[in-house]
């Protein structure tokens, strides 16, 4: 990889003499004449370093643009290293750059102008100290992961970027997280749902070798510096690492984050469990289940949450889940759109075939959703591919964005079988009656013996995601303060996410909003 140095200054020939020097040594420069220009070139293009004279109009001895610029780097782009170059020894100014603001140097060094044979050796180390940037690093990607990764990713506010800047920055977060070493293998990539990845990487060190297989997760630099921080917040040190990642090291370019996870004790590769899920039958899909809600899952949290007596569930799930008024109006103008299996009455109920049931998305909200919940440490989102097995089917747990611990505790029981539900569940086959049949069976009578209908039986996939729903309700009916109406209601809203998903087909919107509607029809029985 090729460091980019951008080189400020008014003179052309300063600007000149500095270019050839820093490209002579291997970098890639280009050249602003003023702080306007710097400003516009470095929104359209990344660099990792910026060299910047303090006086960008020699006709003024009292023009410090250069040191305005510095100053708007630091705010705007916090990942490129700063670099002050000046004709004349000041130390007020030399003394401006050098002393931190907010725990953090300005400029990483100040180089005169007599001395710029100095800039490749400045550069150089500012790679190293600065950026903990190893350009050398070898990436071996036999599985083109990253350049998959900048096809998929997402980012926040509908930015995109072109796949080539992704796949660069990519490749500068592993040549951060990877400083130390000579060489890392990139082995299988598994993809969320929010477009971030998770790698399993093998480092091979200098003088040690290969080293052990760490996890590497990376994705937009809000939600990752989030999970960070949640990680820190909630998880560390919580159950002494017990199956649960320790984070060794972040970093972060203008647009992406990552995270370094390694998980001490686990002895191998994972495996996601969505893809367990799908290759393996209930004998060894319930004792996974019993695993991860039993001795992974914050093993601690019917001791250390508190109950809250007549909580508004509502304003829990609607902030967690993010479902906000606008998204409840997306999904019904969206429907309306697509191909819906309902039709809306002028009573305002919904009437799938013969069966009426209440409009889900008025139910939202118009209901009262006040009830006794136990609030704990929570993961926040449980989903396929985010629980990791190890080689003893013992479950890891990754991907902290939503971990709070302020959360309602069936949250992580409610989100599991949700993703089964509407994810995990094989759809190819089974025709759009066979699923409302179901889901019949699964919301009438009793929620831990939901019947298994004759419909079931005609479908393994079905069949399979059925039991495995029974086994998530009477894990989650252990909990404390665990009650059929909470854990309908935390089904509900994560039922009506579920219609959000934006991969999701019109058959899983569809669904998603049938199964909201049967929840509603049974919570109103409760009031």
């Amino acid at each position: 990889m090729q460091g980019k140095i951008l080189i400020v200054d008014d003179l052309p020939d300063v600007r000149s003499t500095a270019s050839g020097i820093l490209r002579d040594a291997g970098y890639f420069t280009r050249a602003a004449a003023s702080r306007q220009e710097a400003l516009n070139v470095l929104e359209n293009e990344r660099f990792h370093i910026a060299i910047l004279d303090v006086r960008l109009d020699e006709s003024d001895e009292d023009n410090r643009d250069g040191m305005e610029l510095m100053r708007q780097i630091n705010h705007c782009y916090p990942s490129v290293a700063v670099i002050i170059m000046t004709g004349y020894a000041d130390a007020q100014i030399v003394r401006q750059s050098l002393e931190p603001v907010n725990g953090k140097q300005p400029a990483y060094c100040v180089v005169f102008k007599e001395e710029m044979s100095l800039l490749p050796e400045k550069a150089r180390n500012a790679f190293q100290d600065a950026l903990h940037l190893n350009l050398k690093l070898t990436i071996e990607d036999p599985q083109n992961c990253t350049e998959q990764l900048a096809k998929h990713i997402r980012f926040l506010n509908g930015k995109t970027l072109p796949a080539e800047d992704i796949a660069l920055q990519i490749r500068e977060i592993f040549c951060t997280l990877f400083q130390e070493c000579e060489k890392i293998n990139l082995g299988h990539m598994q993809q969320g749902f929010s477009g971030a990845a998770v790698f399993q990487v093998t480092p091979t060190y200098p003088v040690k070798g290969e080293g052990q297989a760490v996890v590497v997760k990376i994705g937009n630099r809000q939600e990752i510096n989030a999970e960070i921080g949640n990680y820190e917040k909630y998880v560390k040190g919580i159950v002494g690492g017990h199956r649960i990642p320790e984070a060794l090291r972040s970093a972060q370019t203008q647009d992406l984050g990552g995270i370094l996870y390694s998980f001490i004790g686990l002895g191998g590769e994972t495996e996601n469990f969505a893809g367990y899920y799908q290759r393996n039958w209930l004998n060894d899909l319930l004792p996974v289940l019993d695993n991860l809600y039993r001795e992974t899952l914050f093993p601690l949290k019917d001791k250390t949450g508190r109950l809250k007596e007549n909580c508004d569930l509502r304003a829990f799930y609607m902030q967690h889940l993010h479902l906000t008024e606008e998204k409840l109006q997306r999904i019904a103008d969206g429907i309306r759109e697509g191909q819906a299996i309902f039709t809306e009455r002028a009573d305002g109920a919904w009437q799938f075939g013969t069966e009426r049931l209440p409009d889900p998305l008025r139910y939202a909200r118009g209901a009262s959703f006040r009830a006794d919940g136990f609030f704990t440490t929570i993961h926040g989102d449980l989903n396929g591919q985010n629980i990791l097995l190890d080689p003893n089917r013992a479950t890891w747990l990754i991907d902290f964005l939503t971990t709070t611990d302020d959360g309602h505790l069936l949250q992580d029981y409610a989100a599991l079988e949700t993703d089964i539900r509407f994810r995990l569940t094989p759809k190819s086959g089974v025709h759009l009656d066979a699923l409302l049949q179901w889901e019949r069976g699964c919301f009438e009578g009793n929620l831990l013996a939901a019947p298994n209908l004759p419909s079931i039986y005609e479908h393994p996939g079905l069949l399979k995601a059925h039991r495995i729903m029974i086994h998530i309700r009477t894990l989650a009916a252990q909990t404390t303060a665990y009650s059929e109406r909470t854990y309908l209601i935390a089904l509900f809203f994560n039922s009506l996410r579920a219609a959000t998903y934006k991969e999701a087909s019109d058959l899983t919107r569809n669904h998603a909003l049938y199964c909201a509607a049967k929840i509603a029809n049974r919570l109103i029985n409760f009031q």
